[in-house]
């Protein structure tokens, strides 16, 4: 009998969601898979994930694989001195926000959060997705982008919200299989951004009108 992934709610959050707790979302191909709330003991292998995930996204073509280098890593030094700083205060502490973890045999293989969009707060934006390279391809990613959808739902958010850049292919069809669309695409501002037009995309998923895809 195939292993399924589990989800246990936050219990800090201000809003309990018992209809959620150990939810299964779907076969997984790897035996003891597990959703549950970051702790800050994560923090270390959380950040090497984000800087792992970030990393792959850098064979492009020769010509500009310098400029987009240099792109990602002030992306990532800036993430890492910001939100994945303190993720507890970040994600944990504030309303309508959270942070998660999925686990296989008790280590960390995967991560997602979500809270308020900054540019938009009427939605929810999902943040943070990544999952290890060895452990892709068993419905860890979608099970993950299934809870933000459920928390985001249960606090009563119409849509949720996400930016990924023209390189990142996988993650886009991740998203439109999950009933995301592409609602905006725009040049990231930064000078060697504007030089290379390279773009962001903004994706949503709007859960009045979203069916629960496998």
């Amino acid at each position: 009998m195939p292993h399924a992934l589990l989800w246990q709610a936050p219990m800090t959050q201000s809003k309990s969601i018992p209809e959620l707790t150990e939810r299964i979302y779907g076969s997984c191909a790897m035996a003891n898979i597990q959703i549950r709330k970051y702790r800050d003991e994560d923090a270390e292998i959380v950040k090497e994930l984000f800087t792992l995930g970030m990393s792959e996204h850098l064979q492009v073509l020769p010509g500009i694989r310098q400029m987009v280098i240099y792109m990602f890593n002030k992306y990532i030094e800036t993430s890492l001195s910001k939100d994945l700083n303190n993720i507890s205060e970040t994600y944990l502490q504030q309303k309508d926000s959270c942070y998660w973890v999925a686990e296989s045999d008790g280590r960390v293989v995967g991560t997602v959060a979500c809270l308020p969009a900054e540019s938009a707060p009427e939605f929810m934006e999902l943040k943070r997705m990544s999952v290890r390279r060895s452990h892709r391809g068993m419905g860890i990613a979608k099970a993950l982008c299934r809870i933000v959808a459920d928390f985001t739902r249960e606090r009563g958010f119409p849509a949720v919200i996400l930016h990924t850049t023209v390189v990142q292919t996988d993650a886009q069809k991740l998203y439109e299989h999950m009933g995301y669309t592409k609602t905006r695409e725009f040049v990231v501002p930064e000078l060697a951004a504007k030089i290379l037009n390279f773009k962001m995309f903004e994706y949503r998923l709007d859960l009045q009108q979203n069916k629960e895809r496998d």
